[in-house]
């Protein structure tokens, strides 16, 4: 006699979707009651709900995180308003949009990207320093030394997505002239 094998979809999903170390106790069971004779349905409900249920658990296991990150993202809009105000004081997009075609699309993701990450590692500080003084194992050395680490990433990224693709965006306008002309023929540059 044959045995019957459950929808591998959902031995799949059990096995990588969910969160925490694989059950395999629960999963052990699940086919055993599937041979038994419960139908491929049952199954699939059986898998859905442990997933569920698992990460209601992981959620409820991590709401201290998850209450910073959401108090935190209320202030993504007034960050943005003040990254405006920045751009605008020093007229970036407009030295951006200028540039060729690519490096105009590149620079103005990188100026993105950047200010996106600055405001993100500024929340993932603010989290760090209180969890690790409550621990009582803030060293300030280590702490600085992981975020100076990530300083050259995002330094390098915007000197290659902002900053390099100026020289040319002077090397068009030395050539076009600041309206976008030929300097020796009159017409446009498009």
């Amino acid at each position: 006699m044959k045995r019957r094998q459950p929808p591998p979809t959902a031995t799949w999903v059990l096995q990588h979707c969910t969160p925490g170390n694989p059950n395999e106790a629960m999963l052990g069971d699940l086919l055993e009651e599937f041979e038994s004779g419960r139908s491929a349905g049952w199954y699939r409900r059986q898998v859905l709900s442990a997933v569920a249920i698992g990460c209601l658990r992981e959620v409820v296991s991590h709401r201290v995180e998850l209450l910073f990150a959401a108090l935190w993202s209320m202030l993504a809009p007034a960050w943005l308003i003040v990254m405006a105000n920045f751009e605008a004081r020093f007229n970036l997009n407009d030295r951006i949009w200028r540039m060729d075609w690519p490096w105009s699309n590149l620079g103005y993701m990188g100026l993105l990207l950047g200010t996106n990450l600055i405001f993100i590692w500024a929340g993932v500080v603010l989290y760090v320093i209180p969890e690790l003084w409550a621990a009582k194992s803030l060293k300030v050395g280590r702490l600085s030394r992981g975020v100076l680490a990530s300083l050259p990433v995002l330094c390098v990224l915007l000197a290659a997505l902002v900053v390099l693709p100026g020289r040319f965006l002077d090397e068009n306008q030395a050539k076009y002239g600041q309206a976008g002309y030929l300097l020796d023929s009159g017409t446009p540059n498009l």
